[in-house]
């Protein structure tokens, strides 16, 4: 059996928490204050099966303040999957989140962009999120 233990990053409110109860049904966000808040504070930890394995995803916090943590989430995962709004584009933890990945040598990895039936037109087409209709 194979594992890989993949790290979802990205800017605070991009949707990473999200992403990840699609994926796997779990919550990460499990904290009474990140349910007050609406953000994460601490590392979330899930699991997703697949043929060949499992996929261990840590869902590191994207706000500012929890930057220490993102750190010691992303210090054991071999991939990321970088959570960017359609909305919102880049923003500064996105380019901070993927120079700490690049810094701790994390070669492997990916984009996801959620959100893609709320965007304008013009930004889903850069997005690569055909029209809705």
């Amino acid at each position: 059996m194979n594992y890989l233990t993949l790290g979802v990053i990205g800017h605070v409110d991009h949707g990473k928490t999200s992403l990840v109860k699609a994926l796997t049904g779990v919550d990460t966000d499990r904290l009474k204050e990140e349910k007050e808040r609406g953000i994460s504070i601490a590392l979330g930890y899930a699991y997703l099966d697949v043929p060949d394995g499992k996929i261990g995803v840590v869902d590191v916090p994207g706000h500012e303040k929890f930057i220490r943590t993102m750190v010691s989430g992303a210090t054991g995962i071999r991939a990321v999957l970088l959570v960017r709004d359609v909305k919102e584009g880049v923003k500064p933890r996105t380019i901070e989140h993927v120079q700490i990945a690049e810094v701790l040598g994390i070669k492997h990895g990916g984009i996801a962009i959620p959100k893609g039936d709320t965007g304008e037109e013009g930004r889903r087409e850069l997005a690569g999120v055909g029209s809705q209709g």
